[in-house]
């Protein structure tokens, strides 16, 4: 649900809404205004490393402090009868969320290092970086694993990831605590590695029923 909470508010950021065109058999003839075009502009070309666009340093430890680094950000499992907080990964040492790289806590934003190796699942040789980004399937399609990890704990925190992307021309794919065997939360385009956001670290949510923003309401954290 917030996967579907964060998407709705960039489709609403974009300002793309869809509307069906005329039927003239049923449809009066539209009133005089000025043209509207007949297809949508195509969408921006995302960033890349090294281009004037992509964050740099100061760019990254700004996002950083939006995102609060004095708050201790922990995810581990103390076992049974607790639940898991996030899916286990196969192979993960003593079961553990992101094979125990959050056990001694998280930064709020993190930087893959070696932007020529994706992040391949169940590969426990990796950087740090990868096994916070660990989830399942995540490359179906080469050349999309994320450049930068964010770890929000609120709505306000994931608008601040929202705008950081937004702001740099990346792509944004976002995973919660579950699993998504489709890959919807991954870029699905080839060779720009964008920026995941990872909500498993919100801890509650309201249901908004009837709010303007969708269809039958949002949820917001």
């Amino acid at each position: 649900r917030m996967l579907q909470f964060v998407v709705l508010a960039l489709v609403v950021a974009s300002g793309v809404v869809g509307r069906r065109g005329p039927r003239p058999d049923t449809d009066p003839p539209a009133a005089a205004g000025p043209s509207l075009p007949s297809s949508p502009p195509p969408p921006r070309a995302m960033c890349l490393p090294g281009e004037p666009c992509w964050p740099g340093p100061p760019e990254i430890e700004a996002l950083n402090t939006q995102l609060d680094p004095g708050l201790k950000r922990f995810m581990r499992w103390q076992g049974w009868p607790q639940p898991p907080p996030m899916a286990i990964p196969v192979q993960s040492p003593l079961n553990q969320p992101l094979y125990g790289t959050g056990n001694e806590g998280l930064a709020p934003v993190s930087v893959r290092r070696n932007m020529s190796q994706e992040c391949i699942p169940m590969k426990t040789t990796h950087e740090q970086f990868c096994f916070q980004v660990v989830r399942n399937n995540p490359t179906p399609w080469p050349g999309t694993s994320p450049a930068v990890v964010a770890w929000p704990v609120n709505a306000e925190q994931v608008a601040a990831a929202v705008r950081f992307a937004a702001n740099h021309r990346l792509c944004v794919a976002v995973a919660g605590p579950g699993h998504d065997l489709l890959g919807r939360h991954t870029c699905r385009q080839p060779g720009t590695p964008g920026l995941l956001i990872r909500t498993s670290l919100i801890k509650g949510a309201e249901a908004l029923v009837g709010d303007p923003r969708g269809p039958a309401g949002v949820l917001v954290a």
